[in-house]
């Protein structure tokens, strides 16, 4: 299952997507059957079409988002090495002190 320490739903791309897909089959298949239209026969085919290709692309959109994510973490390790570097004034002293 989901193994992401993230607890915001837009950081776990795959997951956000089936719970909004689940919710809105759920809303539309109780709209269907309260409106008597449904028609098991002719929907099935067409909804696990749907449902497929909407999960092929929230998997596409899950490996990107944690790529981006990647290669954002590497950067920042990167950055402050980079900044180690350059000379770091003393605790208190302001730019025009002089060091004794």
């Amino acid at each position: 299952m989901d193994r992401s320490k993230e607890t915001r739903p837009i950081e776990r791309p795959f997951f956000f997507t089936v719970g909004v897909m689940a919710l809105a089959n759920w809303i539309g298949f109780s709209a269907l059957i309260l409106l008597n239209i449904a028609v098991i026969g002719r929907d099935r085919p067409i909804i696990m079409a749907v449902t497929f290709v909407v999960l092929v692309l929230a998997f596409v959109w899950e490996v990107v988002h944690r790529r981006r994510k990647a290669l954002r973490a590497s950067q920042e390790k990167q950055a402050p090495q980079q900044r180690s570097g350059v000379q770091q004034r003393p605790a208190g002293q302001t730019t025009g002190q002089a060091a004794s």
